[in-house]
């Protein structure tokens, strides 16, 4: 068995080639968040989504490769909140399939110190400035939300990245607290937030990860 990481705008791509190798799909069931294909070849593809649950509660009667396309299009509305030290980027996001726009965003960078090896005083007054610093982010993050979810509406999917303890602080506060009633979520490695990566973090969130086991005959790794 082999596992592959696909972004929605390749899966049907995928799904034609994994159904040339394995034969055609014979059924289609859903268990643990998973869709999980049978071909006629014996051949089977576990998809998951990358967020916590794929759109759907049941994948219908069909068993086609547009079934499952459907059946794992991403959500709709979606937030994005990227903070890692030095930056944060944030945007509001409409999804129509692999088709994205971004309504609102906001990126920003403030200088926060990485760790340091020294030892008594020195480090005390190194960990008070980058707790300095890291709230001044934090607190910056926040003013920049406030003005990108100022007409947030309903939310399908909150995709973060980054530091998860900035994260978290910035998630905690007043400007934030629609965050806490998005049923979907989704974390993605990121590195330090720019405005592409934002477009990168979406990509990666609604990937789809499959296990496949071919068919004797097949091999089908990509």
């Amino acid at each position: 068995m082999s596992s592959v990481e696909v972004p929605f705008g390749r899966l049907a791509g995928w799904l034609r080639r994994f159904v040339t190798r394995n034969g055609d799909i014979v059924s289609l069931e859903y268990a643990e968040h998973t869709l999980i294909a049978t071909t006629s070849r014996g051949g089977s593809a576990q998809v998951t989504g990358a967020w916590d649950a794929l759109a759907v509660a049941d994948p219908g009667p069909g068993h086609g490769i547009e079934d499952i396309v459907t059946a794992c299009a991403p959500p709709h509305h979606a937030a994005v909140i990227l903070v890692r030290r030095g930056g944060f980027s944030l945007g509001l996001v409409d999804m129509d399939g692999a088709e994205l726009d971004v309504r609102a965003s906001k990126t920003g960078s403030t200088y926060v110190q990485g760790r340091t090896a020294a030892g008594g005083q020195s480090q005390q007054r190194f960990a008070r400035r980058r707790a300095n610093q890291a709230d001044k982010l934090v607190k910056s993050a926040e003013t920049a939300a406030q003005r990108v979810f100022s007409d947030v509406g309903p939310l399908d999917l909150l995709i973060t990245g980054g530091d998860r303890p900035l994260i978290d602080d910035l998630l905690g506060r007043p400007a934030l607290s629609w965050s806490r009633s998005v049923e979907h979520t989704a974390h993605v490695p990121v590195p330090t937030p720019k405005r592409r990566i934002l477009d990168d973090a979406v990509t990666a969130a609604t990937s789809l990860r499959i296990q496949v086991d071919n068919a004797p005959e097949g091999d089908l790794t990509q």
